[in-house]
């Protein structure tokens, strides 16, 4: 085959699946990205909530946001500095669709939602931030939450905005 000819994608693809047979047995498991990182394997469950389409809505403030997070998050070596950064940076996409989300969700979820973020040594350092708990179990649990809750959001404010323009009708223009 002349190089010329060659299918750079199927060749990548076809590296990407041998690779992958090693990489998913060393230690806790990884895996080479389309993109070249190699990351560790997702718990089994919360797999298929990285690899959703990502959350609708805007492109630079959240869908990318969320991508550099999970990247951040599950990037091989990552260390707790890096993990926590990646869950405030999943709460920092929040406090951006915060506005609409207060239309979709309840005072009391919103509140709770932030509660998590705001007083558990993520986004503030001070004296009365909860921290006296087992990082790997908890970060775990805040970012898969928060990405789980981005997606929910996201898709909640996109229904709402459908309904809202179904509701005015198809002949009448926005104010």
């Amino acid at each position: 085959m002349h190089y010329e000819t060659f299918d750079q994608e199927t060749g990548r693809n076809d590296f990407r699946v041998a690779v992958n047979e090693i990489l998913r047995d060393y230690d806790k498991g990884y895996v080479l990205t389309a993109r070249g990182q190699i990351v560790a394997i997702s718990p089994k469950g919360l797999r298929d909530l990285e690899t959703a389409p990502r959350p609708p809505g805007d492109p630079s403030n959240v869908q990318q946001r969320v991508d550099a997070a999970i990247d951040k998050f599950r990037r091989r070596g990552s260390t707790s500095s890096d993990r926590r950064d990646a869950i405030r940076d999943l709460a920092d996409i929040l406090e951006f669709l915060r506005p609409q989300a207060k239309a979709v969700l309840t005072q009391q979820d919103e509140s709770d939602l932030f509660n998590i973020a705001n007083n558990f040594g993520i986004r503030h350092h001070n004296q009365r931030q909860k921290t006296q708990y087992d990082e790997a179990i908890w970060q775990s649990w805040m970012f898969y939450y928060f990405l789980a809750t981005i997606h929910a959001t996201t898709r909640l404010i996109e229904k709402a905005t459908v309904v809202t323009a179904a509701k005015r009708g198809p002949n009448t223009t926005r104010p």
